[in-house]
């Protein structure tokens, strides 16, 4: 039978403590996303959106030092897969591109987009490119981080 490497901070913490950890994490999207597009609160729902990814970020960097206490640690990429990450990634924005050029103007109502753009101030096409950089590289490396090595 083959042995697998199990991480002990369950045991060592116990069930109820590591689903805290999970729960508050967890809660802050829901949070961010219900403000923005439910309550539609404007300027508020960005205020809550930056704070939301502060917590995001923070907490389990928290967890891991505090809670678990264990020490820093960085673990830079060393068996590459730098090549096929970049042409995955340009794979998907062909697809996305070709995607929207066949099939965009009938299935997206530009007046309902430009309504929930507006509210949270990505109407210009600046604005719109800072938020889109924003989501490629910080956001999605945010994700990855939490929910690769947090959860």
């Amino acid at each position: 039978m083959e042995h697998v490497n199990v991480d002990n901070s369950v045991a060592t913490l116990g069930r109820s403590t590591v689903l805290l950890g999970l729960c508050l994490v967890a809660v802050a999207p829901t949070v961010s996303i219900v403000t923005g597009f439910v309550f539609k609160a404007g300027l508020l729902a960005v205020l809550v959106f930056c704070i939301t990814k502060v917590w995001i970020f923070g907490l389990p960097a928290f967890w891991h030092l505090k809670i678990e206490g264990k020490p820093f640690s960085w673990s830079p990429p060393k068996n590459g897969g730098w090549v096929v990450s970049f042409a995955l990634g340009v794979g998907m924005m062909i697809a996305v591109i070709g995607a929207y050029l066949l099939l965009g103007e009938t299935m997206i109502d530009k007046q309902t987009l430009l309504e929930l753009l507006e509210p949270v101030g990505l109407t210009t096409p600046s604005q719109l490119a800072g938020a889109i950089l924003f989501w490629v590289f910080v956001n999605s490396v945010l994700e990855e981080y939490v929910f690769r090595w947090f959860i």
